[in-house]
Formats: structure tokens, sequence, C-alpha cells
């Protein structure tokens, strides 16, 4: 049984594909680590999780398209960690996506690592074990 696989992607367009699932893994991973680390200031953690996929939803394209906002928001929405999430990924498969998206997303997870190491650290410092 021989299956074949045929790619209809180029190979720029193929590496760019990659680079988005890369980036956008590692953004949703990391804006989904934040929102686990206000697990120590939150008794309530499922608000918080909530909220987090609410706005990666929302912001990110999968629930209302980016055609239904205004220009300015979407100028506003795309330099938001939400669009690296879900929208960058969505845009690499039809071929929309440049160089320069991936590397903005590059610094969203740059920028969310910076944030949970400080919240870490200020997470650390406030857990308490008491048996």
């Amino acid at each position: 049984l021989a299956i074949t696989i045929i790619f209809k992607y180029q190979t720029p367009n193929f590496i760019l594909i990659l680079l988005s699932l890369i980036v956008s893994f590692m953004v949703t991973f990391n804006l989904a680590y934040l929102a686990g680390l206000f697990c120590f200031w939150i008794d309530e953690f499922w608000v918080t999780k909530n909220i987090k996929d609410v706005l990666i939803l929302f912001f990110s394209g999968a629930v209302l398209p980016y055609a239904l906002f205004p220009s300015q928001v979407v100028d506003l929405i795309r330099y938001s960690p939400f669009y690296y999430s879900v929208g960058m990924l969505a845009r690499s498969f039809q071929s929309t996506v440049s160089y320069q998206d991936v590397l903005i997303g590059l610094l969203w997870v740059l920028v969310l690592g910076f944030l949970i190491i400080k919240v870490q650290k200020t997470a650390i410092t406030k857990y308490s074990f008491t048996a």
C-alpha cells in the first residue's frame, strides 16, 4: 500500500507554516502558563482560564473574522499576542503570512517569557505549604 503525500505548498510557504506552527504553540503555551501562575493569588482559577480562552478566541479571529472589525482595530489586534496564538497560524495556511509576522510572534514569545519569569519569582515567594 503506497501512500502519496501531495504538498500544494511551495518550500518557502511550507517553512513559514512550520515556523508559524512553532511560534503559535509557544505563544499559546506562554499565555496559558502565565494565566496558570495566577493560581497563587486566585482561589477560583477557572475564571482566569475562561478569560484567557475568550480573549484568545475573540482576538485571534477564531470567533469573529477580522473582516468584521474596523481596520484600526485589526491593526491593534495584529500586534497583540492573541493574534500570534491562532490567527497567524490560520493565515500561514492561506499563504498570507510573512517572515515579519513570525519575527513579531517570536518577540511576543520573549516578552511573555520575561513576564513569566517575573511573575513566577513573585509566585514562588508567595507560596507557602501548610499540612
